[in-house]
């Protein structure tokens, strides 16, 4: 039978020598060493060096099993004691005992040695091997909480008075017995380390479980916390997985302690709270724990307290009685801080917001009682600073509750503030400063004041004053902010009147706080009362409040003097009255109270009146007003319809011997002349009390002594309108021709008027002029002063010219673009329906391009050019970083390209008569060879005008800033006439000018129709016509200027003018032309026979070579 062999066994690796068994033998060899007298401890500092080197990482036979326990433990303590061998921060930890301890059993081990570099080597050995040690030792009981050791100075500075005596007796019983046995040669030199091993020994095993005691707490907790993630199968083992405990403090009574942990946890503390409080709480329980709670923790980010994302704060307790008082000093701000934490923490839960993370500072001026600042740190996911102001501390209970202080919120939620209203403050909390301790003055403060007191206190009666703000009006109005910083009180004849300004914000009007009965602010004035202040730096109306003291007088006639508080107290009482008596959803505005007289009150109260009140509203009311203000005699004086002037006073003071009584003689004569008044009364202008416009001002005028210059003030109750509604009329009425309104601002306007038309008949053009001009300057005639009236393109880019035949629009559009040409422009003239002979000439050898009559074709083509050069500037400016042509520097771009940086102007002339160029095609049943052929150019020509007005609006639109200007020259354009080709923002683009009598309606806008019918009435001249030349000007801006537009001479003069121009190269646009219509023949018997007798082709290519293009076919 065949041999069976036995399986070979796989070789085992050897095992490696254990690291204790090299650490044992490397430190045995020390031991001759120390016997001859040789430094020893550096072979023991070579033993632990070779141990943790050769320490080898416990792997399982099975990569699923778990590491030997005992041999995992043994090498984490070589790997320590290796880490703890380098450089670390622990070397630098000299406050420790064991720091001392070591190098001193280094010269213990230097006894039987005399030399000084054995014990130098031996000490420093000592020390350096200690401190691999002790990082060992640290870390034996949780590794991941260091012990931190027993600190010599924690002990002398916080240890019993009595350990501390004990500690010096045994030093020093230790220091006077070595040097006894030196003075009597009996110590060895070894002995030297006795005395300071006694001195740590001592601290040690008198101070260390004190000191050690929170170190043990926080690895306590971290074991209980560890515990309940691994017995827990939901949200704790999922949230809390990994926790780390980083410190453990604890409040209150040490029987019954508040427990706070400070943990990290991985999955963050949104996770963590999320999870909620019942995920822990069935662990706490069953410690003994009945209150919990969840904090969140701040973190110092770029020299700021932030929210820290990865720590949770954990408060354990038996029950809520374990939350310590903080209603005393004594509690000190770190409990005061945590006790806060908690109380918003409850509101939180609540109101299931992330509560903030409070700190607390203690600003009590008491030796007892207790005042705490509070500042937060808010969740950036969490509630804000005013909600937390204005719902948690609203609620019942509030956080002052918990902390057993009532809470004062900041006006402005910069902080909270814990503390008894009665309990003085110090001002080293005083948030109003800067860390240098300079007062900080944001814009909004409630008031200036520097201490921190002061500002409490100020803020608590800003408080107070809103609460009955809320009392008075009710809570549909906003209390008003009132400017305490700002407050008076004044002595005046026998009584006190005190002045505070607030500020409100609109919509709330003045009338919603003065139509209240103010006497709950105090009930034994004689008078309280609110009245306008202006408006403040900020934006915001500004009203004082004035409060008389019982033995004020409140008649107006009965005060008397010119201070200021005297007038702001005659404000409030005229205010006070005004209010009682005007009508429904009326309001008025007392603009200015002022003294007028001597020796008796004469007060000048002006009013100003709103929501459709007018004074004639406020006149009916007179006789009640008299009697609430408290004055016999009242005056009213019309400045406008919402504005008037009350003047009050005891008697009637308009006789001459009564004009002693006013500061000054003028007051009486506030009478003007009315030498125009009567004209404006026939035109209908007046009043609701036929009060009729007063002239203030009339003379002729300097440049033309037959116009007169005319200013007028049109009274209470009429709109300044009307009386530009009305002028003809009052032109009618005064016996003048010719008048127009040529300015108006508020309640005045200036009229110049004339016996006959002011305009020349004839107006010679200024070439001078329009050499002078700036280049988007262009005179085109005078106005009724005789002044130049301008196209100013830089607003009005382009311009239609409108005007009946003999009307002077050609002689116009002559002169636009003769000055073009003077400027140097480049020219294009269009005109293809009646072949622009106005500009033959003289304008054509000058222009980049002419079109004649019929060149339909060409005038698609030419407008594609100036579409594709506007195209070419813009990508030019464009390119340079501008935004328009004329920004741009020639001498940065280049030669070849500066021809686009010159202006371009075209005239368009006849331009309705080319767009009524398009017709409709007709039925063709018969399919007549001719009737085809008329339809195909209508299609096509109207193809093109359709082509060519929509490059045009887009030169319209788009050509400013490309230095490309348009002149349209009509018959009559209008907005219909643009609808087909959807010109509303073509026409609207344009300035218009219309010469003659033609209607304005559809040429000017809508707004400026009225007028323009009325200043057209005005041109005409003696003989009833208008003058040739004569129209009106309406520019971009909808502004209107009556215009005799300037003579240009005729072509021959012309042509003497820009003769000495130089003719530009044309324009090359026909690669822009547009192909003709198409147009077809009829075949006849012979034609068709030549068509049958030709060979067909053999192929399709064949066939194409046969075809001739024929433009007749």
């Amino acid at each position: 039978m065949p041999y069976n062999r036995r399986p070979r066994r796989p070789a085992k690796d050897p095992k490696p020598i254990a690291a204790g068994l090299w650490f044992t033998l490397t430190a045995m060899l020390g031991l001759p060493l120390w016997w001859f007298r040789l430094p020893a401890m550096p072979m023991l500092l070579l033993a632990a060096f070779i141990a943790g080197l050769t320490a080898h990482y416990p792997t399982p036979a099975r990569k699923s099993d778990d590491p030997d326990p005992h041999r995992l433990r043994a090498y984490q303590r070589w790997k320590d004691i290796l880490a703890g061998l380098a450089p670390n921060k622990d070397w630098t930890r000299v406050w420790r005992t064991s720091y001392w301890l070591w190098p001193m059993l280094g010269a213990i081990t230097s006894l039987n040695s005399a030399t000084w570099w054995v014990w130098a080597s031996n000490i420093a050995c000592a020390w350096w091997f200690g401190q691999g040690i002790q990082h060992h030792i640290d870390r034996r009981t949780d590794r991941r909480h260091p012990c931190t050791g027993v600190s010599i100075t924690a002990f002398w500075k916080n240890a019993p008075t009595t350990e501390r005596i004990v500690c010096a007796t045994l030093t020093g019983a230790t220091l006077l017995a070595y040097g006894i046995l030196t003075y009597l040669d009996m110590a060895p030199a070894g002995l030297t380390a006795l005395t300071p091993i006694v001195f740590l020994l001592s601290i040690r095993l008198m101070d260390g479980k004190r000191q050690l005691s929170g170190w043990r707490e926080q690895v306590r907790w971290q074991s209980l916390i560890d515990t309940w993630v691994g017995d827990d199968d939901g949200l704790m083992a999922k949230n809390w997985k990994n926790a780390y405990i980083t410190s453990v403090d604890t409040y209150g009574d040490k029987d019954d302690p508040l427990t706070v942990l400070r943990i990290r946890v991985p999955m963050g503390y949104q996770a963590v709270l999320k999870g909620g409080k019942d995920a822990i709480r069935t662990h706490a329980f069953s410690e003994g724990m009945h209150y919990v709670q969840l904090l969140g923790a701040k973190a110092r980010k770029k020299g700021a307290d932030t929210f820290a994302p990865d720590i949770v704060r954990l408060v354990l307790a038996k029950d809520e009685s374990a939350i310590p008082d903080i209603t005393t000093r004594k509690a000190g701000a770190k409990t005061a801080g945590i006790v806060a934490d908690l109380a918003y923490a409850q509101l939180g839960d609540l109101f299931r917001k992330t509560p903030p993370i409070v700190t607390a500072k203690d600003v009590s001026d008491n030796d007892d009682a207790a005042a705490w600042l509070l500042t937060f740190t808010c969740c950036p996911t969490g509630a804000d600073m005013t909600q937390i102001g204005r719902d948690w501390l609203a609620n019942d209970p509030d956080p002052g509750t918990l902390m057993g202080l009532p809470v004062f919120r900041d006006l402005y939620d910069g902080f909270h503030l814990a503390a008894d209203p009665s309990t003085p403050l110090s001002d080293k909390g005083n948030k109003m400063k800067d860390p240098s301790g300079q007062p900080i003055r944001p814009a909004n403060r409630v008031t200036r004041a520097e201490h921190f007191g002061d500002y409490i206190a100020t803020c608590r009666r800003w408080k107070d004053e809103q609460d009955t703000w809320l009392s008075v009006t009710g809570d549909k109005t906003q209390p008003p902010d009132p400017l305490f910083d700002e407050e008076r009180e004044r002595d005046c004849d026998g009584y006190t009147l005190t002045t505070l300004p607030f500020l409100y914000n609109p919509p709330f009007t003045l009338d919603d706080y003065a139509k209240h009965d103010l006497s709950p602010f105090n009930t034994a004035a004689a008078f309280i009362g609110v009245c306008d202040d202006g408006v403040a730096s900020n934006g915001l109306q500004r009203m004082q409040r004035v409060i008389a003291s019982n033995t004020a007088p409140t008649r107006l006639d009965e005060l008397n003097g010119s201070q200021s508080h005297i007038r702001l107290y005659a404000k409030a009482l005229a205010y006070a009255a005004l209010l009682r008596e005007i009508p429904a959803k009326g309001h008025v505005d007392i603009e200015s109270v002022s003294q007028e007289g001597k020796s008796e009150p004469v007060w000048r109260i002006q009013l100003k009146l709103g929501n459709g009140v007018t004074a004639r509203d406020m006149r009916r009311k007179a006789p009640n007003i008299k009697a609430a203000m408290g004055v016999n005699v009242m005056y009213w004086e019309w400045v406008s319809a919402d504005e008037t002037v009350i003047w009050a006073m005891r008697r009637r003071l308009t006789a001459p011997k009564d004009a002693s009584v006013f500061k000054r003689r003028s007051t009486q004569q506030r009478l003007i002349p009315l030498a125009l008044s009567d004209a404006w009364g026939m035109a209908g202008v007046t009043d609701d009390t036929g009060q009729t416009p007063a002239v203030t001002k009339i003379g002729a005028l300097p440049n033309n002594p037959d116009v007169l210059g005319v200013e007028f003030t049109v009274p209470g109750g009429v709109s300044i309108d009307r009386p530009k509604a009305n002028i003809g009329k009052f032109l009618t009425a005064a016996a003048y021709p010719y008048g127009r309104i040529t300015n108006a601002y508020g309640s005045t306007y200036y009229m110049v008027l004339a016996s006959s038309s002011p305009f020349p008949t004839k107006a010679d053009a200024n070439w001078d002029l329009a050499l002078s001009c700036k280049p988007q300057m262009f005179p085109i005639g005078v106005d009724d002063l005789t002044n130049p009236v301008y196209w100013d393109t830089r607003t009005t880019p382009h311009l239609l010219v409108c005007g009946k035949t003999g009307s002077g629009k050609s002689s116009t559009c002559q002169i636009i673009i003769a000055e073009a040409l003077l400027k140097g422009d480049g020219v294009i003239i269009i005109d293809p329906s009646k072949g622009a002979n106005d500009f033959i000439q003289w304008a054509k050898p000058k222009a980049l391009a002419f079109v004649g009559l019929y060149e339909l074709r060409e005038t698609e083509a030419v407008i594609t050019w100036v579409r594709e050069e506007m195209a070419e500037r813009v990508r030019l400016y464009s390119r340079y970083g501008v935004g328009n042509i004329k920004d741009l520097d020639p001498a940065i771009v280049p030669e070849d390209e500066r021809e686009h940086l010159r202006p371009l102007t075209i005239m368009f002339d006849e331009f309705n008569s080319y767009l009524q160029e398009t017709g409709k095609t007709i039925q063709n049943p018969g399919r007549d060879i001719q009737i085809t052929n008329d339809n195909a150019e209508i299609s096509a020509r109207n193809a093109s005008i359709a082509r060519t007005m929509s490059a045009l609006s887009k030169i319209i639109v788009q050509g400013r800033s490309a230095g490309i200007r348009v002149v349209f020259g009509a018959q009559r354009l209008t907005m219909d006439d643009m609808k087909r080709y959807d010109g509303n923002a073509f026409f609207r683009s344009l300035g218009r000018l219309l010469l003659g009598a033609d209607s304005p309606m559809g040429v000017f806008s809508m707004g400026n129709v009225s007028e323009a019918n009325r200043m057209q009435s005005t041109l005409k001249d003696s003989d009833g016509a208008i003058p040739v030349g004569r129209g009106m000007y309406e520019s971009m801006q909808n502004t209107i200027t009556a215009i005799q537009t300037w003579w240009s001479g005729g072509q021959e003069d012309l042509t003497q003018l820009v003769a000495d121009v130089q003719a530009p190269p044309p324009i090359d646009y026909a690669k822009y032309m547009p192909k003709a219509a198409e147009q077809f023949t009829q075949l006849d018997a012979q034609d068709v026979q030549e068509l049958l007798s030709t060979d067909l082709p053999a192929t399709p290519d064949e066939a194409s070579d046969n075809i001739v293009e024929d433009d007749d076919f």
